[in-house]
């Protein structure tokens, strides 16, 4: 039998593999509701997060009702003089933005009857504050959009693999980027070797699986192509810090998406309504199937993941693992030519391509935590070799002297 903490663990890594899968069947359902049904890609992407934020709304309540029953658990069993962790459950330190940074508070949790003074935290924690937000937080409904566009107009002529290993990227680009200058909330960090070399692999595996791609016109069209893919990507760290930056007035990660979500319905809905009032266009729906407007719940379903995968795992495992079910599940969708898609032969060269690449996304990933063992793993080793010369030096001590005293004697 398996531990509760092994099989949280396997469901984080399920729950991984399946969003990452998700995020690419996204783009293929999206792209096919603007080619078969509402032919305006802005007016598909406000369908898309209007489903999303229908959907992220209602986890949203069924969160924050389940806190309120935690929390209220967690009182009585205060108020009954129940001492144990058992009885009261830990805080949830989800709800402290401090808390849920340091990933030591998130594991270690707390105990109500022993900790009032975090019990009180954690209840300030779960308040909206978010009109005290700054404004710069409320940017996350903009650059949401953004993506969605770039996939779903970028996706069919660059092929699932190539888009998303332009977007991996550019995600792991700007990551490099604003660790080193540290944007916003984010700790500065400098960049180190290890991940560099990771980012130059994965430039690499992203030519090589440059060979087949249905762009009509110059070559030059190509590249504007796979850099505006690169900018897509780009987008994911900036708008992280800036949802990590609402959540902090807010309470949750689920309230801080809610947030960016309503930002990017208004948005797209301004957009869609300027061009159908100026550029003479009309909505007409065309024969769309019912899978065609489920863009929406797999976006719900990949933040639901992340919020729930995350803390059981750690952020590198588990963003490890999803870039990696990406770049999979798009090469593999690039085979067998999904959703309509020009079905790209398996070369040789794809497929190391795509090897070379998710290697370089999962290190780039578990680059901190491969150094920081290397740093104990070393430092384990001259701890014993500093300890087999101090025994040496003894014994050689030892045996100077032992004539010494057989002369004494």
């Amino acid at each position: 039998m398996f531990s509760d903490g092994t099989q949280l663990a396997a469901a984080a890594v399920f729950l991984a593999a399946t969003t990452g899968a998700l995020l690419v069947t996204q783009n293929g359902i999206n792209t096919n509701l603007r080619l078969e049904a509402l032919k305006n890609p802005i007016l598909t992407a406000c369908v898309s997060f209007s489903v999303g934020l229908g959907c992220i709304s209602a986890a949203a309540i069924i969160e924050t009702i389940l806190m309120r029953f935690r929390t209220s658990y967690t009182a009585r069993g205060a108020g009954s003089g129940v001492g144990t962790q058992a009885a009261t459950g830990p805080v949830d330190t989800e709800a402290v933005p401090e808390s849920y940074v340091t990933e030591a508070a998130q594991s270690q949790g707390s105990d109500a009857s022993v900790h009032p003074k975090k019990t009180e935290t954690a209840q300030k924690g779960t308040r909206c504050r978010m009109l005290q937000a700054p404004w710069y937080a409320y940017t996350g409904g903009v650059l949401g959009p953004c993506y969605v566009v770039a996939a779903i107009l970028l996706s069919k002529p660059l092929g699932f693999a190539t888009f998303q290993l332009c977007s991996t990227l550019g995600q792991l680009t700007t990551s490099l980027l604003a660790d080193s200058f540290g944007l916003l909330m984010l700790k500065r960090q400098r960049p180190t070797p290890l991940r560099i070399l990771c980012i130059v692999l994965l430039a690499l595996g992203t030519g090589l699986t440059i060979d087949s791609i249905d762009v009509s016109g110059p070559w030059y069209i190509v590249v504007l192509c796979c850099i505006a893919a690169l900018a897509a990507g780009c987008i994911f760290p900036v708008q992280a810090c800036v949802n990590a930056t609402m959540q902090a007035y807010v309470g949750t990660a689920l309230r801080a998406t809610v947030v960016s979500f309503t930002g990017g319905v208004i948005v797209l809905g301004i957009i869609t309504a300027i061009s159908l009032a100026f550029v003479d266009e009309s909505i007409e729906i065309e024969n769309s199937e019912p899978y065609m407007w489920l863009g929406g719940f797999c976006g719900c379903a990949v933040v639901a993941g992340m919020v729930l995968g995350v803390p059981a795992i750690g952020a590198a495992a588990y963003s490890a693992l999803f870039i990696a079910a990406q770049l999979v599940t798009a090469f593999v969708f690039d085979a067998l030519g999904a959703f309509g898609f020009a079905r790209k032969s398996v070369t040789a060269r794809r497929a190391i391509g795509v090897c070379i690449s998710v290697a370089a996304a999962v290190s780039y990933q578990l680059a901190p935590h491969l150094s920081s063992r290397c740093r104990v793993h070393h430092s384990a080793v001259f701890s014993r070799l500093a300890g087999r010369k101090a025994a040496a030096t003894c014994r050689a001590k030892e045996a100077e002297s032992q004539p010494g005293r057989l002369a004494a004697a």
